[in-house]
């Protein structure tokens, strides 16, 4: 893995990654242990506490770190704060944050992009995180993962991520601009909406499976679609088992599967989970519980 980037000065950007070879979807790019970790109490006292128990080598690593929050904080917790990567589900749409999080000598090399190629997973049972290629990548492309909510408009984004991070987001989506950027706005405002809409038709599973088809399609459009799709395969995974459409229910599973590998890897709970409903959607525990109906499949 480690021949598959470097690590250089990117104009603007400090350090960044580069992909050295061309990357195909699904590809582990890196498998990377903390430094340490720490919880969400952290202060600066415990983050020297942690960090005066490493070696001298790994003290000099932890402080050539970047760090945004100068005259903020107080130098260990603002270039902890600005390096930091969860160390658990964390979940920027749904607001839902990991209660740890870790320093990543590599890790935190990856610069941020609202139109990622690359995500980043915590690996429990390892205790290491991996960076997995959420599509094909070319060699010389920078490898990126997203620092904030995708489904927000870009002056939202661009102000979280300079209050967070000091810096004004330039990536391909955010640097559009009139018809193509009201577009890229309303596409990402609409899909938020579509998220909460589809959890609302358990009742009305017909009327779920065309939201997430409509917000799949908004995914393609936004180069959105190997990133978050796998919510949306689940929702309609669990529309088909309600009404015991079991053809349909399982293309669905099978495409969760294929995203949650491509973005986890074959062994995380979450594929394994999908991998045994696509072989047995009654085992699910919504199986049966409305009028059975066909709904179909992916497109």
């Amino acid at each position: 893995m480690d021949d598959d980037f470097i690590i250089q000065d990117i104009p603007g950007k400090g350090k960044g990654v580069i992909a050295a070879r061309a990357i195909s979807s699904g590809d582990l790019v890196l498998l990377e242990s903390p430094l340490f970790t720490m919880t969400l109490s952290r202060t600066n006292t415990k983050i020297l506490t942690a960090v005066s128990a490493l070696t001298d080598s790994q003290q000099r690593q932890f402080f050539a770190l970047a760090n945004s929050l100068r005259g903020k904080l107080p130098p260990a917790l603002g270039t902890f704060n600005t390096n930091v990567l969860p160390c658990g589900y964390n979940s920027n749409t749904t607001g839902h944050a990991a209660t740890e999080g870790g320093i990543f000598v590599i890790g935190s090399r990856f610069n941020s992009s609202c139109v990622p190629n690359i995500n980043n997973y915590w690996d429990e049972q390892l205790r290491q995180i991996s960076f997995r290629a959420v599509r094909d990548i070319v060699a010389g492309e920078e490898l990126c993962i997203a620092y904030t909510d995708l489904l927000s408009v870009r002056d939202e984004r661009r102000r979280e991520l300079h209050e967070k991070f000091a810096f004004e987001c330039h990536c391909t989506a955010c640097s559009l601009s009139g018809a193509q950027l009201e577009a890229s706005d309303g596409r990402r405002s609409r899909l938020r909406q579509l998220y909460q809409e589809i959890a609302g038709c358990g009742m009305n599973p017909a009327l779920g499976i065309r939201k997430v088809k409509h917000a799949l399609t908004l995914l393609k459009e936004e180069g959105l679609l190997g990133f978050l799709d796998q919510s949306y395969y689940y929702d309609a995974f669990q529309f088909c088992t309600s009404v015991s459409d079991i053809a349909s229910a399982k293309a669905w599973a099978r495409k969760a599967w294929e995203a949650e590998c491509r973005n986890k890897g074959p062994d995380c709970p979450e594929a394994k989970k999908m991998e045994n409903y696509s072989r047995d959607p009654r085992a699910h525990l919504s199986f049966g519980m409305l009028r059975k109906q066909r709904l179909g499949g992916p497109d």
